[in-house]
């Protein structure tokens, strides 16, 4: 059974909590729940207490829309109070930029690992329209194509 927090929106946000040592928040990607960095946080476990969560909307965690970046940093600003006020953040992929996004507001974040964060140029990106046409997707109802417009044009 996993634990939980509340996020400043009354988002209920589930997480995992093993080992002992100074804290370390694992971020995952749009399609991650908490249990897809479990061999990480068995790793790290014997020298740090690690927390993997389900990010808003995914696994046990709730949502309240509408959705915003914003949000997700509330989350984990959530999550890095529960865990003692400060936390070194390892994200993968999407759970990447929500890192550097959160360190770049100021949240206590003194040391950060981004692996895989899926930003561009303008110049590497296959298509201007990307983020439209993926919006466009989700705002009709079809989370599968938003998802496969994603994943097709990130790599």
């Amino acid at each position: 059974m996993p634990e939980t927090v509340r996020s400043a929106d009354g988002t209920t946000i589930a997480y995992d909590q093993v080992g002992s040592g100074p804290s370390v928040i694992a971020i995952g990607g749009a399609f991650n729940v908490r249990q897809s960095h479990a061999g990480l946080a068995d790793v790290l476990a014997p020298n740090f207490t690690v927390y993997t969560y389900d990010r808003r909307g995914r696994g046990d965690s709730t949502d309240t829309e509408p959705y915003a970046v914003e949000r997700e940093i509330e989350d984990l600003a959530a999550l890095i109070d529960g865990a003692g006020g400060s936390a070194y953040v390892y994200g993968h992929s999407s759970g990447a930029c929500l890192a550097l996004e959160a360190a770049s507001r100021g949240l206590p974040i003194p040391k950060l690992v981004v692996y895989e964060p899926p930003y561009a140029t303008d110049e590497e990106s296959e298509s201007g329209d990307l983020s439209k046409d993926i919006q466009e997707a989700i705002d009709a109802g079809r989370p599968d194509q938003a998802a496969e417009l994603f994943l097709g044009n990130m790599g």
